[in-house]
């Protein structure tokens, strides 16, 4: 943040870091990116978590534009709410992409369903260009135990984002007084701790009662797990206490962090010392006095957050 030529104090990266504790931003000048005109996507069906990482390191060589996944949990939800769906779409669109999930349909029945599936899509203003890139990747994968696909057409690229984008809303479109509660939401690890990271989250999310998915940015090492839960219920409000510090201590036992892109807010501010440690929590302490020192930007978020305020949030939202 220090402009050694310039000899001043850049605070841009602070404002931004600090997620409206510290300042109000009144005026802003952004840099746009024009997008790419074509894609390709390359589509990775993985059962073996321990080689995620050398599938992660050997794809991201060839700089996709983004390299999402979804859970088999999530793969199994997308079949079972197939005809909501191809319903939302135009007769013809419905169609042809009802038929194009035939194979996933054919993989849920014989139990076939891949531990993650993993979406690397490259783009490029020449259409040859994105998909060389595509399979050049894939070819990287020789050797694997993995399966991949190169999708061949819009339509089939929009099948996998179907399921990745879609299969968490029908799920709580379609059960009734489940709300999305994302206390756990947006835990980032290294892609070198996925075979460790994922089983021991997978143990502990299966000791708690919930319903949910789990989606993530792969390439960098996010995840977003939301469950659906009814906070009206006392029982579902004590899963969150209880399962929330495990989680964010499994994050923080591999050096992770517990929020990635989504900021900290009442939810996570009580645990940002796991990430950051006793010294830097006690820094941003005093840089929020300094700034703030009424404490009435954004109280009780990033610091001086506690439990009472977790409990009191999850009953508002009753």
């Amino acid at each position: 943040m220090i402009d050694q030529e310039k000899k001043t104090f850049d605070l841009t990266q602070l404002i931004c870091g600090s997620q409206g504790t510290l300042a109000i931003v009144t005026e802003a000048k952004l840099g746009l990116i024009k997008r790419k005109a074509h894609r390709s996507m390359l589509v990775i069906f993985l059962s073996d978590i321990e080689i995620l990482p050398e599938v992660v390191h050997r794809v991201l060589k060839f700089k996709p534009e983004s390299f999402e996944s979804y859970d088999d949990q999530t793969f199994k939800l997308a079949v079972r709410f197939l005809p909501q769906i191809v319903s939302q779409l135009g007769f013809k669109k419905m169609v042809s992409l009802g038929l194009s999930f035939i194979p996933e349909m054919w993989a849920v029945l014989t139990g076939g369903v891949p531990k993650l599936v993993l979406m690397a899509e490259f783009s490029d203003d020449d259409p040859e260009e994105a998909k060389e890139a595509a399979t050049q990747a894939r070819a990287e994968l020789h050797g694997l135990p993995v399966r991949t696909k190169l999708a061949a057409s819009e339509m089939q690229s929009k099948k996998y984002w179907t399921i990745r984008r879609e299969s968490f809303s029908l799920l709580r479109k379609n059960l009734r007084g489940l709300y999305a509660s994302p206390f756990i939401d947006d835990i980032v690890v290294h892609p070198d701790d996925y075979p460790k990271f994922i089983p021991e989250l997978n143990a502990l999310l299966s000791t708690h009662h919930l319903l949910y998915t789990i989606a993530g940015h792969i390439g960098d090492g996010n995840f977003h797990i939301i469950p659906l839960m009814n906070l009206g219920d006392p029982a579902m409000r004590k899963e969150i206490l209880e399962l929330q510090p495990k989680v964010y201590a499994l994050v923080a036992k591999y050096h992770g962090s517990s929020t990635g892109e989504h900021n900290d807010g009442i939810i996570r501010t009580p645990y940002v010392h796991l990430v950051f440690g006793d010294k830097m929590t006690a820094l941003f302490e005093e840089v929020k006095k300094i700034f703030d020192p009424l404490g009435i930007l954004n109280p009780g978020k990033k610091v001086g957050g506690t439990m009472q305020d977790i409990e009191r949030s999850m009953i508002k939202k009753m």
